[in-house]
């Protein structure tokens, strides 16, 4: 698959094929998934980045997501989002 999709093809596949397990384990068990993201901006355009994090955001579970910038998760956000800082290795709110 490398040698066909780009890198942001291939992560926006992967994240959609957690998702579908995340679905199916959510509607087998009733009970909600964790979903832990590393670098979520990397190799996705605006797009594709507002694509998942409203796909994200619809399975109302919680979401842990690292970014170089908070304008990369901007998007997630809403009332019930805490975001953290980690700076010089202190982490601030």
């Amino acid at each position: 698959m490398e040698d066909t999709l780009s890198r942001g093809q291939l992560k926006l596949l992967m994240c959609a094929l957690r998702l579908a397990q995340g679905e199916f384990l959510t509607r087998e068990s009733g009970r909600r998934c964790l979903y832990l993201i590393d670098d979520f901006a990397s190799e996705l355009d605006d797009e594709r980045r507002g694509l998942l994090a409203s796909r994200l955001k619809a399975t109302q579970s919680q979401v842990f997501v690292s970014a170089i910038s908070a304008e990369h998760v901007i998007d997630m956000s809403d009332e019930n989002s805490k975001m953290f800082t980690v700076e010089k290795g202190k982490i601030t709110d």
